[in-house]
Formats: C-alpha cells, sequence, structure tokens
C-alpha cells in the first residue's frame, strides 16, 4: 500500500510539472506575473485537485460500501446526488475566486488562455494516458 501511495505520489509530482510548464509556455508570462500568479493558481489547484479526486473519491467509497448503486435506498441516492452538486458549487467558487484574483494580475484575454491551456493539457494527458494503455498489457481493474 505505502508503494503504491508512493507511486502515485510521484506520478501527480510528475504530472504537475508538466503541467506547470505547459501553462507557462501558453500564457507566456512576464517574471513579474509569473511571481503572482503561481502561488495563487497553486492554492486553486490544490483545492480543485482535493475536490475533484479526493471528495468525489470519498463519496464513491461510500456508495461502494453500500453495496453499490443499485442496493442505495432511494433516500441515500439523493443525497448522494446533492453530495455531488455541492462539491461541483464548490469548484464553481474556486474558480470564480481564481477569477478574481486573477484579474487583478492579469489582462481577461491571459485568463481566457489559462483556462484553454488547462483543457489542451487535459486532453493531451489523457490522449498519452491511452496511448500507453494501448500499448501495453494494461487491463482495467486488473492487478499490476
Amino acid at each position: 500500500m505505502q508503494a503504491q501511495q508512493g507511486y502515485g505520489y510521484k506520478n501527480s509530482e510528475k504530472i504537475k510539472a508538466l503541467k506547470t510548464a505547459f501553462i507557462t509556455d501558453a500564457l507566456k508570462l512576464t517574471s513579474k506575473e509569473a511571481e503572482k500568479f503561481w502561488p495563487i493558481y497553486n492554492v486553486y489547484d490544490s483545492k480543485i485537485m482535493d475536490l475533484r479526486f479526493k471528495k468525489t473519491r470519498e463519496l464513491h467509497q461510500k456508495i461502494r460500501d453500500l453495496g453499490a448503486i443499485d442496493a442505495l435506498t432511494e433516500k441515500d441516492a439523493k443525497n448522494f446526488l446533492n453530495e455531488l452538486i455541492e462539491i461541483d458549487k464548490s469548484i464553481i467558487n474556486a474558480k470564480t475566486d481564481l477569477n478574481k484574483q486573477l484579474l487583478e494580475i492579469l489582462s481577461a484575454k491571459k485568463i481566457l488562455k489559462l483556462y484553454r491551456a488547462e483543457d489542451d493539457f487535459n486532453r493531451h494527458l489523457l490522449q498519452r494516458l491511452q496511448n500507453t494503455k494501448r500499448n501495453s498489457n494494461y487491463r482495467p481493474g486488473g492487478e499490476d
């Protein structure tokens, strides 16, 4: 278990470094902009990662612990839906806060470029993952 956590951490650090380079290149930040941008963005990105992955994963684990979706009562299912909506609202709030903070240091055009760069990076990462799976003996749900 510890090895898996270490491996995941190593990969997440590598992905973060690739994302930083990708965004830096896309935005062409001045050194003054970068000095102000990265601390703000890193806080936002950590919050989003926590919401999207940790909180959502915890919610899905709760569902599995109850025996999967089909085993849920309608009341439990509605509660889980509400929790998912709350996570989405938190993501929107974080993005709204990011926009406010970034508009103090970047143009609106650069912020739009940031969002495009994030989407492009995620597509690029997904494509690399799909290529890796295609070129290996990857089996979903299989043991490594």
